[in-house]
This record gives structure tokens, C-alpha cells and sequence, in this order.
């Protein structure tokens, strides 16, 4: 960012009603047992918060609500962007946990971006 300055707004991120989610986050990394870097994160979202790939999508919501109601800590910054953590109380089928999620604004962007998830 140019001006190194770290977007929030009244203790959550700027934009974070606009927040990009993209599903294959969730699908293809976060909640894929077989992902070669995701692999262990599923087994611990299914174990601890009884999540997969066929019922993400309660966990996706609870995602998108989160990052409006939970304090960013600012992280670094660079050529790629801004960088911030939230921690998100988060319920599931099997019980519940803090779900420590990541997230970038990119060079010009006041919306901030999902870059990765995973049970705290």
C-alpha cells in the first residue's frame, strides 16, 4: 500500500462487507483432505468443528460474518499488499473453535481478500 497505511474502520476491516471468499478456498485447500498443503487443516476442521467439503457452507457464512464483528491484527506489508489476521468464533456440527483467518488488501484495493483459514 502505498502510504503504509493499514485499512480498518471501527475495529474490523474496511470493506469487510465486501470481503472476497472465493469458495475454492474452502473446497479445493481449507477443507480438502487430499490438498498436499491443505490436507491436515481438513482433518482438523472435520474433527474439531465436524466440517468438510460437502456442508462448507455453513462455515463460509460464519466466515463472512465474522470478519465484519472480529478485530484485525494488522500484519506485514509489501509489494503485494496489505496483510491482516481475524479471529472468528465459529460453531459447527461437531462443536466449536476459533478459526484464525487471513487476509490481504491488494496495491489499490479497499476490499479485503480471504488467503487462508484454519482451526486455531
Amino acid at each position: 500500500m502505498k502510504d503504509k497505511k493499514m485499512p480498518t474502520h471501527n475495529s474490523c476491516l474496511i470493506g469487510a462487507n465486501r470481503a472476497k471468499t472465493d469458495t475454492r478456498k474452502f473446497t479445493e485447500y481449507a477443507l480438502n483432505p487430499n490438498h498436499s498443503v491443505g490436507g491436515d487443516k481438513a482433518r482438523v476442521f472435520e474433527s474439531a468443528l465436524g466440517y468438510n467439503q460437502s456442508n462448507y457452507h455453513g462455515l463460509l457464512h460464519q466466515i463472512r460474518q465474522g470478519v465484519m464483528n472480529n478485530t484485525p491484527v494488522p500484519g506485514k506489508i509489501n509489494k503485494f499488499g496489505a496483510r491482516y489476521t481475524v479471529d472468528i468464533p465459529v460453531s459447527g456440527p461437531k462443536g466449536g473453535a476459533i478459526v484464525r483467518t487471513g487476509w490481504i488488501y491488494r496495491p489499490g484495493s479497499q476490499v479485503p481478500e480471504l488467503t487462508t483459514l484454519f482451526v486455531k
